[in-house]
């Protein structure tokens, strides 16, 4: 009996996500991976005697979500940022250690209402 049970549930539930339907909602996720390798000799003025050049790269990666209903949209980015190579505490002098360079970079709400233009918080 348990097992009839287990099977008509699995199939109603297959049944709902593989029939064809139409909403009024999308969900979309994306992402960014982006880097940069830098070298600095002597930017702005001479390198002294016996001073090394300074070579980095550092990464930033982004998340995005976004929703879009009949007359509602929300978005979210948050991103990270790192140099290849370092604590996560001393990667970026915005945040603090705590965030490990975790940071919200963009956030925004919106509505339609009767059809007028629509209204962005964020």
């Amino acid at each position: 009996m348990r097992k009839a049970v287990y099977l008509l549930l699995l199939g109603i539930t297959a049944t709902g996500l593989l029939a064809p339907t139409r909403t009024l909602a999308q969900f979309s996720l994306s992402g960014q991976l982006r880097t940069r390798t830098e070298l600095l000799d002597g930017q702005g003025a001479m390198l002294s005697k016996g001073e090394k050049p300074a070579f980095f790269t550092s990464q930033r990666t982004r998340l995005n979500a976004g929703y879009k209903g009949y007359r509602t949209q929300f978005f979210i980015a948050v991103q990270d940022v790192r140099v290849w190579g370092q604590d996560a505490s001393t990667n970026n002098r915005i945040t603090n250690s705590a965030m490990n360079g975790l940071m919200l970079h963009e956030a925004w709400g919106g509505d339609q209402l009767a059809g007028y233009q629509p209204d962005k918080a964020g």
